[in-house]
């Protein structure tokens, strides 16, 4: 369910900026793009990006206030600039999912090996 979301996140940043949903167009969108996203969405996708694995409590005090995309422009920390400062990192639940569909299709590929017959030595 949580990828799915992320999913979502990530289609909806990129339908703002006009690109194709991809992990690699997020890198792309504007600090405009992400000031249209709701503060919960802001806060979920800093956390599926972040490179520690902070507890939420460390992103509670940031906020999303109407001046969000100005207050970001000046430097001012808030879930905007934070989101904007981790667009470019992959998505820990994204790649979770891509790594076990790897792993699937390895299986496979070796499950279509043909064996040779076993021979008894005497």
């Amino acid at each position: 369910q949580k990828r799915d979301e992320d999913q979502d996140r990530v289609a909806k940043l990129c339908e703002y900026a006009q690109l194709p949903p991809s992990e690699d167009n997020v890198a792309k969108c504007e600090m405009e793009h992400f000031a249209k996203l709701l503060a919960p969405q802001l806060k979920a996708f800093i956390l599926s990006r972040h490179p520690s694995t902070t507890p939420a409590i460390t992103f509670s005090k940031l906020k999303k206030p109407r001046t969000a995309l100005v207050d970001a422009n000046r430097g001012i920390k808030n879930l905007v600039s934070e989101a904007y400062a981790v667009r470019s990192v992959k998505s820990k639940l994204l790649a979770v999912e891509e790594a076990s569909e790897e792993s699937n299709s390895s299986l496979e590929n070796t499950s279509n090996v043909q064996r040779a017959p076993l021979v008894d030595r005497v």
